[in-house]
C-alpha cells in the first residue's frame, strides 16, 4: 500500500489536470483515513480548495468535505467543520449517496459531542447504525462511535456490554484494523471503570493486532495510552519505556511530527521525574524538532508548556515565567480553557517563588476565572450528560415497552393465523365429507324404491342444510375478521362497495384458496365463484393484465 500511495503522491505531483488531481487527493484522503490522519486532512482539505477552484461539483467531493469536516473538529474548529458537513449533506441529499449520508452522520454525530449536545450525538450515531444496516454496509464504524459515546455519557455498563459484543463479533476473524480499534476502545471503557488490568490487557492486544498488520501509527497510538497511564500511576519508568517504543515506531512515518512532538514532550517529563535532566533536555529538543515541523500552533503551545514546567521543576522561575507566557500568547487565540488555566496557574506560582506578587495576584485571577468558567463549563456538560442519560434511558424503556408489545402482537397474531388454518382444514374436511356422503345418498334415491325413497330425501335435506349451515359460515366470518380486520379496513378504503360475500372471498383468496376450494367451503359453484372474481375485479379497478390473487397478496395490512 505504501508503494501504491508514492506513487500516487508522485502522479500528483506531475500531472497538471486538475480533474486528475483532484482524483488523486480524494483517493489518498480515503486511503489514509485508517493509518495517517494528519495526511487525510491535508489530502482532503486540498481536495475541497482543488474543487473551488474548478468550479464544479467533482463526484467524490462530499466525502473529501465530510474527511475535512472531521480534521476540524479534531483541530476545534468547529464553524469550520459545521460549514463544511452542511455542504456535504446537500450534495449527499442531492445525489442520493447512502455510504456518503452515513458518513456525515458519523461526523455530524461528532459535531454533535464538541458542542455539548451528547444526545443529539447518539441520534445521529443510531441513525447511522440504522442507514448502514437498512442497505446492507458494515456498521461497525458507527457501533464503535455509539461505544465510545456510550462511556462519555458515563454509561460505561452499557458500553462494555456493547463493545464485549463487538469483541465476539470480530475475535474470530483475520487481524484487521477494524479488529484493532474494537480492542482499543474496549481497553478505553475499561479505563473509565478504573480496571487497570484490562485496560492494559486489550490495549495491549489493539497494539499486537497493529503490529500484525505492520500499522505503526495505530500500534504507536496504542503504547502512548498505555504511556500516560502509566504517567499518571507515577510509573515513570514505565512510561518512559512505552514513549520509546511508540517513537521507534513513528521514526518510519515522517507525516507524523505533531504526535511524536507530544510523545517527546510527555517523555520528557516521565524522565524529569526520574531526575534524569540529561535525557529530558535530549526530549524536550526533539519535540522542538517536530513541534516546528509540525507548525501546529497547539504543538508549540504544547512545547512551551513542557518547558516552562521543566525549567518551574528545577527551580528556573525566571526562565520558567518566559517559556510559560510564551504558551499562553500562543494558547490565547485557541480554544483550550484547560490548558490555559494550567499555564496561568503555573504562571501564578512562578512568580509568587520570585516575591513579583502584583503579577501572581494577575495571574492568579485569570487563572480563578478560567477555572471557574472551565469548570462551569464541565457541569453543563455534566447536567447535560446526566439528563441525556435519564432521557436515553427512558428512550431505551419505551423502546423495549414497544419491542415486547410488538413481540406480543405478532405472537397473538401466529396463533390466529394457526387457528384460522386449523378452522380452514376442519371445513374442508367437514365439506368433504358431506360432499361425499350427498353423492352416495343420491345414486341410493337413484336405485331406491318404495319407503328408502323418502327416507333418503329427508337425509338428503339433513345434508343440504349441513352443506348451508350459517352458523358455521358465521364461525369462519368471524375469525377471518380477527385474524386479517386490518387487511378488510385497507380493502374497504380501496372500494367501499363490495359486499360482505365479496370481502369474505377476497380474504380466502388471499390465503392461497383457490376457487374450488372457496366453492367447496361455501357450497357454491365453481362459476359463482368466478363471477364474483369478476365483479371484484371490477370494484378494485384491475385491469386486464393484472392479477387479482397477486393484488390482494400485495396489499398492506
Amino acid at each position: 500500500m505504501i508503494d501504491t500511495l508514492e506513487s500516487m503522491e508522485e502522479e500528483l505531483q506531475q500531472t497538471r489536470n486538475k480533474q486528475r488531481q483532484f482524483e488523486l487527493l480524494a483517493e489518498l484522503a480515503w486511503k489514509t483515513t485508517a493509518t495517517r490522519p494528519t495526511k487525510t486532512f491535508q489530502y482532503s482539505t486540498r481536495a475541497v480548495e482543488l474543487a473551488g477552484h474548478m468550479r464544479m461539483e467533482p463526484p467524490g467531493l462530499q466525502r473529501c468535505l465530510a474527511l475535512a469536516a472531521s480534521g476540524f473538529i479534531t483541530f476545534g474548529n468547529l464553524d469550520k467543520a459545521k460549514s463544511l458537513l452542511e455542504r456535504a449533506q446537500q450534495l449527499a441529499r442531492q445525489r442520493e449517496d447512502d455510504r456518503c449520508r452515513e458518513l456525515l452522520l458519523r461526523v455530524e454525530a461528532e459535531l454533535h459531542m464538541q458542542n455539548g449536545t451528547p444526545l443529539s450525538a447518539l441520534r445521529c450515531a443510531d441513525a447511522a447504525i440504522e442507514l448502514a444496516r437498512g442497505n446492507g454496509f458494515d456498521t461497525l464504524s458507527a457501533r464503535l462511535m455509539r461505544v465510545r459515546f456510550c462511556a462519555y455519557f458515563g454509561m460505561t455498563d452499557e458500553a462494555l456490554v456493547e463493545c464485549l459484543e463487538l469483541v465476539e463479533k470480530v475475535k474470530h476473524k483475520e487481524p484487521t484494523g477494524t479488529v484493532a480499534r474494537v480492542y482499543s476502545l474496549l481497553g478505553e471503557v475499561y479505563h473509565k471503570l478504573l480496571d487497570a488490568h484490562n485496560t492494559r490487557l486489550w490495549l495491549n492486544k489493539a497494539a499486537e493486532t497493529y503490529r500484525q498488520l505492520d500499522h505503526a501509527y495505530g500500534e504507536a497510538s496504542c503504547l502512548r495510552s498505555l504511556g500516560i497511564i502509566a504517567a499518571a500511576e507515577n510509573k515513570a519508568q514505565e512510561a518512559i519505556g512505552y514513549f520509546h517504543r511508540a517513537i521507534g515506531l513513528l521514526q518510519a512515518l515522517p507525516e507524523s511530527p505533531a504526535i511524536k512532538a507530544t510523545i517527546f514532550g510527555s517523555l520528557a517529563m516521565a524522565y524529569s521525574k526520574c531526575k534524569n535532566a540529561g535525557k529530558a533536555e535530549w526530549a524536550l529538543r526533539c519535540a522542538d524538532e517536530n513541534a516546528r515541523k509540525a507548525n501546529a500552533p497547539y504543538n508549540i503551545a504544547e512545547l512551551h508548556g513542557f518547558k516552562g514546567q521543566l525549567l518551574f521543576d528545577r527551580e528556573q522561575y525566571d526562565a520558567a515565567i518566559r517559556e510559560l507566557e510564551l504558551a499562553l500568547r500562543v494558547v490565547r487565540e485557541l480554544d483550550f480553557p484547560h490548558f490555559k488555566w494550567q499555564i496561568q496557574k503555573l504562571l501564578a506560582s512562578s512568580y509568587e517563588r520570585i516575591d513579583s506578587h502584583k503579577e501572581a495576584l494577575a495571574y492568579e485571577k485569570m487563572a480563578t476565572a478560567a477555572e471557574e468558567q472551565l469548570y462551569g463549563h464541565k457541569m453543563q456538560q455534566k447536567v447535560a450528560r446526566i439528563a441525556a442519560q435519564f432521557e436515553l434511558r427512558q428512550i431505551r424503556a419505551e423502546q423495549e415497552i414497544e419491542r415486547r408489545s410488538r413481540q406480543e402482537l405478532e405472537s397473538r397474531g401466529e396463533e390466529l393465523h394457526r387457528n384460522l388454518n386449523a378452522m380452514l382444514l376442519n371445513l374442508h374436511q367437514r365439506q368433504k365429507g358431506l360432499l361425499k356422503l350427498k353423492s352416495e345418498v343420491e345414486t341410493m334415491l337413484d336405485k331406491g324404491k318404495g319407503q328408502h325413497l323418502q327416507l333418503g330425501r329427508q337425509l338428503l335435506a339433513e345434508i343440504e342444510e349441513q352443506l348451508r349451515d350459517s352458523n358455521v359460515r358465521n364461525d369462519l366470518q368471524r375469525q377471518v375478521e380477527q385474524t386479517h380486520g386490518a387487511f378488510i379496513r385497507t380493502l374497504r378504503r380501496h372500494a367501499a362497495d363490495l359486499t360482505p360475500a365479496e370481502i369474505e372471498l377476497c380474504t380466502l383468496l388471499r390465503l392461497n384458496q383457490s376457487s374450488q376450494a372457496i366453492a367447496d367451503l361455501l357450497y357454491l359453484s365453481v362459476n359463482t365463484v368466478n363471477t364474483h372474481r369478476r365483479r371484484i375485479r371490477k370494484k378494485l379497478g384491475l385491469e386486464r393484465n393484472d392479477n387479482l390473487v397477486t393484488f390482494l397478496a400485495t396489499l398492506q395490512d
